[in-house]
């Protein structure tokens, strides 16, 4: 019986339990979603029945519920009244436009009367057909980070109320200040500190009163200059600026960073001044910062694995080579499948030496920088086609190139992005033909130079536009051996590190349309 006691009571049909966990197990996505966020329950709900919906016993333990009671039924109800239609409301939206997901704060009624705010953070699934089929939720319960935010929300305001009340005496305001949880100064425009509490004070290694009359530039000589002229276009625009990230230097203290809101003030005497709010955001940027060495590290380590695998590779398809040789030079006769084997491990020998090389393109393309020269793009289809002839007559494909105006970036990186859109074109056609078109557009408005690269092939599910483009993702329409998984990939590295980007047309709907957006030299006209 206590073992009984410890396993998870799920309400609703096993069939959708089953499914979420094969959705888990075989959609990057949604683990994705489920790894990058801490989550305090979860539901599974079919789209087409609204009635079939799998809770996890989390979300009804975060509501106070009994997952085996019939309360664990309906959680609609629970909702406030608000937010359940601003609920529906991104429902609705996410299933028109299944890449904007949903995420929004909820309040639920638990049982004893009061409302948690619960993130609800959503994802919606397509079926075979790209319609959407069932609904993806997590939540996350952050009534405490709502009340914090409230709570700092309403001292700014007492702070504000106090510093202009002329009532107010000088220990209450100092009690007001120090009953912030966050570090406050009050300065002048001239950089010298009025007031500041006890966490400001104990930053720098001070009391609170020693600080009334301080020179900024005497405790931040490395950053008052920064501070100072900040501050100012901010009590010159008389417009407060919220969640500033900014280095924090005192001298001869521990440096870090904060996260600053900065508040501007006037009085009827004609004097101005800024009330500074900082939180301590030191830990969270190391954590940044290591994570951003872990991914530096871990782009080596692909590198090194790429370059290290090439060469074992090449030496055994070599050696296989000549084991075929040998074996028609013997006048050996294979059987069917001997030689279905043979020419098998030859095809996947060259597959893996493709997916080895676009692997060590993935990691390059990480870190570096690109050429910057002029690319004639004519040109370079034009050199791609012939690369690609035997492709081409096989898909029976019909190609128009237009005048297309020169980009500036690596003619050998354009090149590769080119002939991966070629070869997906040509493998994924429908029937015995494909038509591609290559034509381009210029963006005055965001100074973007547009190629669209199109075709009538089987087009792409609107759901998977964006997931398209992450390494080894497939068409679920497409022809599962072909390419390595990782070009869409690359592609999407490539625009990038172009300083541009690359995305699917929606619009589109006679097969799939590329649009490539590279940033242009100089400023761009109509006239360009």
């Amino acid at each position: 019986m206590q073992n009984e006691a410890l396993v998870p009571q799920f309400t609703g049909p096993e069939e959708l339990r089953t499914e979420l966990f094969q959705l888990l197990a075989n959609d990057s996505r949604a683990v994705d979603l489920v790894l990058q966020h801490c989550f305090d329950g979860v539901f599974y709900w079919d789209l087409k029945d609204f009635a079939r919906q799998f809770v996890g016993p989390k979300f009804w333990e975060m509501l106070g519920v009994d997952a085996g009671s019939k309360e664990a039924r309906d959680w609609h109800n629970r909702v406030h009244s608000e937010d359940r239609q601003n609920f529906y409301e991104a429902i609705e939206k996410a299933c028109q436009n299944p890449d904007v997901g949903i995420d929004e704060i909820v309040r639920y009624r638990i049982t004893n009367g009061d409302w948690l705010h619960i993130r609800t953070r959503g994802l919606i699934i397509l079926d075979a057909a790209g319609l959407p089929s069932r609904l993806l939720v997590l939540n996350s319960d952050v009534s405490e980070q709502v009340s914090l935010e409230a709570s700092e929300r309403a001292s700014r305001t007492q702070l504000e109320q106090a510093l202009k009340d002329k009532q107010t005496s000088e220990e209450e305001l100092q009690f007001i200040f120090d009953a912030m949880p966050l570090q406050v100064f009050y300065k002048d425009d001239k950089n010298i500190i009025l007031r500041a509490n006890k966490l400001a004070a104990d930053s720098l290694g001070m009391k609170a009163e020693d600080l009334k009359g301080a020179d900024t530039y005497d405790l931040f000589p490395d950053m008052a200059a920064k501070y100072h002229e900040d501050d100012l276009k901010v009590i010159d625009s008389g417009v407060p600026e919220l969640g500033i990230v900014e280095a924090y230097a005192p001298k001869d203290r521990p440096t870090g960073w904060v996260k600053t809101d900065k508040i501007p003030m006037s009085f009827e005497d004609g004097s101005r001044t800024l009330l500074v709010v900082a939180a301590d955001i030191t830990e969270l940027k190391e954590q940044s910062s290591r994570l951003e060495k872990l991914s530096e590290a871990s782009s080596q380590f692909a590198s090194i694995a790429a370059h290290d695998l090439r060469s074992p590779l090449r030496q055994t398809r070599a050696l296989m080579d000549m084991l075929l040789m040998e074996v028609r030079d013997a006048g050996v006769e294979l059987s069917d499948d001997g030689t279905f084997a043979l020419e098998h491990i030859t095809t996947s020998l060259k597959k893996m030496e493709k997916m080895v090389s676009d692997l060590h393109m993935l990691s390059k393309l990480e870190s570096r920088s690109v050429e910057r020269l002029p690319v004639d793009i004519n040109i370079v289809m034009d050199r791609v086609q012939r690369a690609h002839e035997e492709l081409i007559v096989q898909a029976n494909a019909s190609i128009t190139v237009d005048q297309i105006p020169q980009i500036i970036g690596s003619e050998r990186l354009v090149e590769y992005v080119l002939s991966n859109l070629l070869r997906n074109a040509c493998n994924f056609r429908k029937g015995d033909s494909v038509n591609i078109h290559v034509q381009a557009q210029l963006d005055v408005p965001r100074q973007r130079q547009k190629i669209y690269f199109s075709d009538n092939g089987i087009g792409v599910p609107e759901g998977q536009h964006k997931r398209i483009f992450e390494p080894f993702a497939r068409l679920e329409a497409g022809k599962s051996g072909e390419g390595t998984g990782l070009g869409l990939a690359i592609v999407s590295r490539i625009m990038a590190a172009h300083g541009g980007d690359v995305s699917i047309d929606s619009s589109f709907k006679s097969g799939t349309r590329f649009i490539l957006e590279f940033p242009v030299a100089g400023v761009l006209t109509h006239g360009s």
